[in-house]
């Protein structure tokens, strides 16, 4: 439950604001932000954190604050805290409050102060619970109690219990000095039965590891996220064995993911390609309501820096199967319609230059952007930059193809199918999830 803490003084103004720093209405959440004559002036001082935290405001006589909480008007037009804006982090491809994390530590019997932090350990990102008890905690029931309310990527993977935290001299817990904690290594315990060894091969073929996967080790602490469970469940899918992103996701180990798994279940995921017209979705919609003066200049781009020379016909290859195996890739809009092209139509632009340093990429690879024919298509555009020491390739598509969890599926298949015609073999990519076509028809 969120803690109400009031309205402002009278000769105070509170303003609840986006990142953007328009006014969120009520009930919905946004940085508290604050004005009137009782506010200071600034950092003492510290004029990089009074120019970042007092900032002018449209709708404000004078400066704002930004304090960094995180609020919300409730209907008794009272002000309920919710956490720090800074406490929220990225893991896996999930946002987590750390705020809500360590509410819940707290409450825990016998825990005195808690402090939840992201570290990296061998690469790895884990979620890590750091917090000081008058008595000893047991980790796998305060494991299990954070279980029963929190769903499973918010579940911290490693606990530190510390005979006191570290503090600043305010009396807040000093981050800075928390200590790294070490992963005890999992006993490798070898893959028994046909779905468990399946999920540990393709374990190590998703995330690159060249070692051996045992039954008990983890797949998020091995480099996994959502995304790559996405990869995996495709990998497993070609294999014969049905399992399902929410599956890995909570069951995490290579056996406990193997125990949800089905074989021998039909796939019935149509790998036809797609042309013709699709239903746009609600934000294809939303997109089209803006009615932009350059709607076709609205992209993103990816760039891939290779220190060996490019091989242009298998990197050709390879965009063309990646086009043909996305539909997406293929669209093109008109007058609010989406049409996926046939693949006997240009895929996408090519361009190959030799330039003398990274500088003279960026007003090239600009050209490229500003002239992308959203009516008929391609939506693709392909730029191979020769530099003296290495090549780059430049990947350039409208933002209503692709997205920023889209590019790695993208890149990955792009990466797989060149690798394999550099080494002469027939490129062949994971099976297709359900496309873009069938999503929309299917929340119509």
């Amino acid at each position: 439950k969120n803690i109400p803490i009031g309205r402002p003084l009278h000769n105070l103004t509170a303003y609840v604001l986006d990142k953007y720093g328009n006014l969120m209405p009520q009930g919905v959440p946004g940085e508290l932000c604050m004005s009137g004559p009782q506010m200071a002036a600034g950092y003492w001082k510290r004029e990089d954190l009074t120019e970042e935290k007092f900032v002018k405001c449209a709708f404000a006589s004078g400066k704002v604050y930004h304090t960094g909480d995180l609020v919300r008007y409730n209907e008794d037009g009272d002000i309920e805290y919710m956490g720090r804006i800074d406490n929220q982090v990225k893991l896996r491809g999930f946002r987590i409050e750390l705020g809500e994390i360590e509410t819940l530590i707290s409450k825990y019997e016998g825990v005195a102060m808690v402090c939840v932090q992201v570290k990296e350990i061998g690469g790895v990102q884990h979620l890590v619970a750091y917090y000081s008890a008058n008595t000893e905690i047991d980790k796998s029931a305060l494991e299990a109690y954070l279980s029963e309310s929190l769903t499973e990527y918010m579940v911290p993977d490693v606990y530190m219990q510390l005979d006191e935290m570290p503090l600043t001299p305010n009396g807040k817990v000093n981050t800075k000095v928390l200590p790294m904690p070490e992963i005890e290594q999992t006993e490798y315990v070898e893959p028994v039965g046909e779905k468990e060894i399946a999920v540990a091969e393709s374990i190590s073929q998703v995330l690159s590891i060249d070692g051996q996967i045992g039954a008990l080790d983890n797949f998020f602490s091995l480099g996994g996220d959502s995304i790559k469970s996405i990869r995996l469940v495709s990998m497993l899918r070609q294999k014969g064995v049905t399992v399902t992103v929410a599956d890995v996701m909570k069951a995490k180990t290579v056996r406990a993911i193997a125990a949800l798994a089905q074989s021998g279940i039909e796939d019935t995921i149509s790998q036809e390609t797609v042309t013709g017209e699709i239903l746009p979705g609600a934000i294809q919609r939303y997109f089209f309501g803006l009615n932009l003066p350059h709607a076709e200049h609205f992209n993103q781009s990816v760039a891939i820096e290779s220190k060996t020379p490019i091989n242009i016909e298998a990197l050709r290859q390879s965009l063309d199967a990646v086009t043909i195996h996305h539909d997406m890739l293929r669209m093109r809009a008109e007058d609010g319609k989406i049409y996926i092209n046939e693949t006997d139509k240009a895929l996408y632009d090519f361009s190959e230059v030799s330039v003398t340093n990274k500088d003279e990429i960026t007003p090239h690879a600009s050209k490229l952007h500003a002239c992308i024919d959203f009516k008929n298509g391609p939506v693709m555009k392909v730029g191979v930059y020769h530099l003296p020491a290495s090549d780059v390739l430049v990947l350039i598509c409208h933002h209503m193809a692709v997205d920023g969890v889209s590019w790695r599926i993208i890149t990955e298949d792009l990466v797989t199918a060149y690798n394999q015609r550099v080494a002469g073999k027939d490129i062949s990519l994971p099976k297709k999830t359900h496309s873009f076509k069938y999503y929309t028809e299917a929340i119509q």
